[in-house]
């Protein structure tokens, strides 16, 4: 149940960030799966998420984020990276 649970939200992450990148718009992952959602899925309480969104000059996307279990060494980490030149090209198709 678990992994089918991982899956279903990493297609979610996936799905919202291609239709997201191709309106230019970013994706902010710790919004996306929340702190209650990590805890499903590692079964576990776990800390605030820690990461960043960040856009680089060269038309990259990058938003990184973890959550770390409160005890143990549980964790959930996700890094979606976007770029610009692909959403173009995909619109022009």
């Amino acid at each position: 149940m678990q992994r089918l649970l991982i899956a279903a939200l990493f297609t979610a992450v996936v799905g919202l960030g291609a239709s997201s990148a191709l309106a230019d718009e970013k994706v902010d992952v710790s919004a996306v799966i929340t702190k209650a959602d990590a805890e499903k899925i590692l079964g576990v309480p776990v800390k605030d998420a820690q990461g960043q969104n960040k856009e680089s000059k060269d038309g990259f996307y990058d938003s990184e984020w973890s959550y770390y279990a409160t005890k143990g060494d549980k964790s959930l980490v996700f890094d979606f990276l976007a770029t610009k030149i692909l959403s173009h090209l995909a619109l022009r198709e």
